[in-house]
């Protein structure tokens, strides 16, 4: 009997890869040997042949899609995009998460596959920096890449994560992670303008809308800084509306599927609903298709405490489940998830207008997008209606794109003028009542429980 020798991938705690061959011995046809021999992890150094280069980049892509698709589930719950439908177990929104909470336990999972992302990118980068010629380097579509996942991994941590801790360092301010994807994105956008061709000018024009998106988070987290808002205004500029940036994601594997679609897939999990929030009754009222969802007659997979049984806004009967109107942005496991849009920029643009006073212009920005849907063109009557419509615009816009916990969190912090109309129905004395509090929500990850035990820096605490 023959068996061919295989080589298999093992996740280190650290965030990277370990590779050990397994080889199987060869026999006569008459006799099967099945002793296995391990020679163990493969030596470091062999990673820094440019043959491999490929496979660590795509190991790059890989650890954000996964650290992107599970924080846009969990902040969907936590920011009202989504509503908890059921289960609190695989593929469900534990119960935590599903009152608006998140404390350093249910952390740990997110941590660590946002700090995975963050650091086989960056230890990539200084792995291609120590094995390649200074004159390829500069002009290696990988290394492009490379700094692109980097910037995007960093983006991601900054938005939804409330302090920075990098590679068992100390507390830092979130925002250094905000600094550290500036550099990396600015790195991706020179790096792929000298490799050239389609491929380098789709990483650029990432790479430039994801500095666009960092530097208005700085500007925001600045006391809205009108300097950096006017780079950021300038970078946006410079992408067309028609661009688009995704994530893939894969229907070969379940750990490879979009987490937001298959936790909803009726397949035969049904753990979250449209129903009872804002996007139900916006998407009735105008069809908006960044919104989408179905109107089943199916209930959630279980019982939600925080509903009490099956509501409706008039009250509650008991031992009833909640309606399931699945999300239908995300049809099938292999849907993508964007990472930058043109019509976000454009949203950038108009919130810097916004920040200068120029109303007019903001909204031109605004219902760009809008006539490009065919729906109704926003008018306001002052700067503080143009931040309520642009604050709900970014909302449709980036839905269940791991960017509202970070928007909510940073216009809080600034107190920025408008109102926010993403909230959900909540019992209340038997009966479901209306709420946008903010205040009672968690808007970022704490340090997990996991790190702060594990790194001295942090005196496990």
């Amino acid at each position: 009997m023959e068996r061919s020798g295989t080589v298999k991938r093992y996740r280190s705690a650290a965030g990277g890869s370990i590779y050990a061959v397994v080889a199987a011995a060869t026999l006569g046809i008459s006799a099967c040997n099945f002793e296995v021999i391990n020679p163990g992890p493969i030596q470091d150094g062999f990673l820094d042949s440019t043959s491999a280069h490929p496979a660590l980049v795509n190991g790059m892509r890989r650890n954000l899609a996964d650290a992107l698709d599970q924080i846009a589930y969990w902040g969907g719950a936590l920011t009202f995009e989504i509503n908890p439908a059921g289960s609190t177990g695989s593929f469900g929104i534990p119960t935590q998460i599903q009152a608006g909470e998140v404390d350093d336990e249910n952390a740990n999972g997110d941590w660590a596959r946002a700090q995975q992302a963050r650091w086989t990118a960056e230890d990539g980068i200084r792995r291609f920096q120590r094995v390649l010629p200074k004159a390829d380097f500069d002009k290696s579509i990988l290394v492009a890449q490379a700094y692109l996942f980097a910037g995007y991994a960093n983006r991601l941590m900054g938005e939804n994560f409330c302090e920075a801790v990098f590679d068992g360092g100390p507390r830092e301010p979130h925002i250094n992670y905000f600094t550290r994807a500036e550099q990396q994105f600015r790195e991706a956008i020179r790096i792929a303008t000298n490799a050239g061709g389609s491929t380098g000018t789709t990483v650029a024009n990432a790479a430039t809308a994801g500095l666009a998106s960092v530097l208005a988070n700085l500007a925001t987290w600045n006391n809205n800084n009108a300097s950096t808002w006017a780079q950021a205004a300038a970078e946006a500029a410079k992408i067309p509306n028609s661009f688009r940036y995704q994530i893939p994601y894969s229907s070969q594997d379940q750990s490879q599927y979009n987490y937001i679609m298959w936790a909803n897939g009726n397949q035969p999990y049904r753990a979250h609903t449209q129903w009872a929030t804002w996007y139900e009754t916006y998407f009735q009222n105008t069809g908006d298709p960044r919104v989408p969802w179905r109107m089943t007659t199916q209930r959630g997979d279980a019982a939600v405490q925080k509903f009490g049984a099956e509501c409706t806004p008039n009250g509650c009967s008991v031992n009833q489940r909640v309606p399931w109107f699945p999300q239908d942005k995300y049809k099938t496991p292999d849907a993508p998830i964007t990472l930058s849009s043109g019509w976000e920029m454009r949203l950038i643009q108009a919130e810097e207008a916004l920040v200068r006073g120029d109303l007019t212009a903001a909204l031109n920005f605004m219902n760009q997008r809008r006539q490009d849907l065919g729906l109704p063109l926003i008018t306001a009557a002052n700067l503080t209606e143009g931040w309520t419509a642009l604050k709900a615009e970014r909302a449709y816009e980036l839905w269940l794109e791991a960017r509202r916990v970070g928007d909510l969190r940073r216009w809080r912090a600034a107190n920025t003028p408008g109102a926010i109309f993403d909230g959900v129905y909540l019992l209340q004395g038997g009966v479901l009542t209306r709420t946008e509090d903010t205040s009672k929500r968690s808007l970022c990850w704490p340090i997990s429980r996991t790190e702060k035990r594990t790194n001295p820096n942090l005196g496990g605490s």
